[in-house]
């Protein structure tokens, strides 16, 4: 199975990629490499080499637009990430011509990868600026949104234990409200006053986070409105009284879920 290759103007992707894999920073390391002064190497076929050696479930790569920055997130068990070092394809790329900087995912590997992919990213790529939030925090934050003030209260409780929360009874102030947390995910009623809350889900996927995990609640059972959820990009749906136990299973299976809290 090819290597998972994000195309060069989705660094939002590889950051996401990342957020899920910070949840176990000790299985991966990360390898950030770029030209050394003045030298030109082809980034580009190096790429192509790890990606025809590494396995999707091994690791995650991407090559920056201008070609001059290369990243590899890959697993540290499986020993090709220190082979890469040995291997016939460096020596095509020799150390005067290349500089390469190790980490792990631990919080200084998080902070340089952070920090170098921001600057790429620059000021105005909203969907890396959502990822590279979750991956800095290392912590749950959960956005519920619903009108019932009974059940918001109840929500907010059960998620409490898993993080911080942040309640909504609008969707305009939900919405507003986003871009300052990046959720782990959220939790949306389908039947608002004066809204749809389907709707909520496409809207942040196309103009801020094409990663947010949303679970849908709706005492409506029915199967068109589940159908509806899921179109509309909902990853979970619980139908009303939402339990402990559903919920819990629900947020747990949140990509960037982070299990264990600083």
């Amino acid at each position: 199975m090819p290597l998972t290759d994000y195309k060069e103007s989705e660094i939002a992707g590889f950051v996401d990629a990342l957020a899920q894999r910070a949840k176990s920073p000790r299985e991966w390391g990360l390898l950030h490499i770029f030209p050394r002064r003045t030298a030109t190497p082809n980034l580009r076929e190096l790429k192509m080499y790890l990606a025809h050696n590494f396995g999707e479930a091994d690791a995650c790569i991407l090559l920056t637009d201008d070609e001059k920055s290369l990243f590899i997130c890959a697993k540290n068990d499986s020993g090709k990430l220190t082979g890469f070092f040995d291997n016939q394809m460096l020596g095509a790329h020799p150390m005067e011509k290349i500089e390469i900087v190790a980490h792990t995912l631990n919080e200084k590997g998080i902070d340089y990868i952070a920090t170098t992919l921001e600057r790429l990213a620059g000021p105005d790529n909203t969907f890396a600026k959502m990822g590279l939030i979750r991956l800095r925090r290392r912590s749950n934050v959960f956005m519920i949104l619903d009108d019932d003030p009974m059940v918001l209260k109840q929500l907010e409780f059960m998620a409490s234990r898993l993080g911080r929360v942040e309640v909504f009874s609008n969707a305009e102030d939900f919405i507003l409200a986003y871009k300052r947390f990046a959720p782990n995910a959220i939790i949306v009623d389908i039947h608002l006053r004066g809204a749809r809350g389907t709707n909520v889900p496409t809207l942040l996927q196309t103009r801020i986070d094409p990663y947010v995990h949303t679970i849908m609640i709706s005492a409506d059972v029915q199967e068109e409105a589940i159908i509806e959820a899921k179109m509309k990009g909902a990853k979970g749906y619980i139908s009303k009284p939402v339990s402990n136990e559903m919920l819990m299973k629900q947020v747990f299976q949140a990509p960037t879920f982070v299990q264990r809290m600083n």
